[in-house]
């Protein structure tokens, strides 16, 4: 049940962080007294989605945040009008508080696309020095060339698969023309 939820949290991620930062605007606005200590509540899902979606949507999700505050203050204002007015520090505190939500989207979504471009250089890096190592070996065994090694491979898994000696035969053939096609891919090597 409960990996069910995570995994359609996760399929669903942007529309997930949404529901949470409105959960979290009612539960501040009706059952907190100290409504200014809860607002550090918003860096969570700013955090989550700088780390999963990137610094885009990470200022996108501060802002929703900021707007979502800032109305809910306005509109107390006006639907309660027993409210005091909002003071000069009120007004310094929520300011203070956006810029520091803003500025965390941004560092948390730069930080985590360097670290998805790091990944990638490194799959690319991987799969070349691969390509490399799989050119060096094939080069350094001078007695068969890999299509023979091939044919004879898949002679022995055909024949471990009980074919007719006609079809071994056909598959050894098949991997005996596997390079005949291939000479383009190792001219740039």
């Amino acid at each position: 049940m409960i990996r069910r939820l995570r995994a359609i949290a996760l399929r669903h991620f942007e529309t997930t962080l949404i529901i949470i930062i409105l959960f979290g605007i009612v539960v501040i606005a009706f059952l907190v007294n100290y409504k200014f200590a809860f607002l550090n509540f918003f860096f969570l899902p700013v955090i989550l989605a700088g780390y999963y979606l990137g610094k885009r949507q990470a200022v996108l999700t501060a802002s929703l945040c900021i707007l979502l505050v800032a109305l809910y203050h306005i509109f107390s204002r006006v639907l309660f009008r027993s409210l005091p007015p909002i003071l000069l520090d009120e007004v310094l505190n929520t300011a203070t508080w956006a810029g520091f939500l803003i500025l965390t989207a941004a560092v948390i979504g730069t930080i985590a696309e360097q670290r998805e471009s790091r990944m990638r250089s490194l799959q690319g890096a991987y799969s070349g020095v691969l390509e490399i190592m799989l050119k060096y070996l094939e080069v350094a065994d001078e007695r068969k060339p890999r299509s023979v090694r091939v044919a004879h491979l898949a002679g022995k898994i055909a024949a471990a698969a009980k074919m007719s000696t006609f079809h071994i035969e056909n598959i050894k053939s098949a991997a005996l023309l596997l390079e005949a096609g291939d000479i383009r891919s190792n001219l740039h090597l």
